[in-house]
């Protein structure tokens, strides 16, 4: 007896389940689409957004005029004087600090804004994933797949509305 019919003997002796697999289907984007909390969060989202592009617009276009002020001021300057020449170095230096400033505060506003979104989106996964759990034990579901993982499924298989209901009434409770 050779290894080739040492290893096909071993894989006809592998246990496989006699019972039919059992597969739901889920359409994603639309479970995405008219979920409630992910309007909520996006009207959160867009709403924040535009706070701090009106506050940071009104931030640059007063940088950009105390930019040109120090433009203005520089033609004056007598940079053979000494002290003209350190007071308008003083007021470069802090001009330059403050939109420093202003640019991190912008940075940490949107990293702050990126890791909220991103746990509020990691959240309302896990209460979706609850759901179509629970709504595959109801049916007695070994696998729910994506529709966008299928070539045909049989529009009886789908629990999309089913899971959108279930996270509705949640909500409401």
């Amino acid at each position: 007896m050779g290894g080739g019919a040492y290893l096909g003997h071993l894989f006809w002796h592998r246990q496989v389940p006699s019972l039919p697999l059992q597969v739901l289907v889920i359409r994603w984007e639309e479970l995405w689409e008219n979920l409630p909390e992910m309007e909520a969060l996006k009207r959160k989202l867009n709403k924040k957004l535009e706070s701090y592009h009106r506050e940071f617009s009104d931030l640059e276009i007063q940088l950009r005029n105390e930019n040109q002020g120090l433009a203005e001021s520089q033609k004056s300057v007598n940079f053979k004087d000494s002290s003209q020449t350190k007071i308008f170095a003083d007021r470069q230096k802090k001009f330059s600090e403050k939109v420093m400033k202003t640019q991190q505060e912008a940075e940490r506003r949107q990293k702050e804004l990126q890791e909220h979104h991103e746990e509020s989106m990691r959240i309302l996964r896990e209460k979706i994933n609850e759901a179509i759990k629970k709504v595959a034990h109801k049916h007695e579901a070994d696998l729910v797949i994506s529709q966008n993982q299928t070539s045909y499924y049989d529009p009886k298989l789908d629990i999309t509305n089913e899971v959108l209901s279930l996270l509705k009434t949640e909500k409401e409770s």
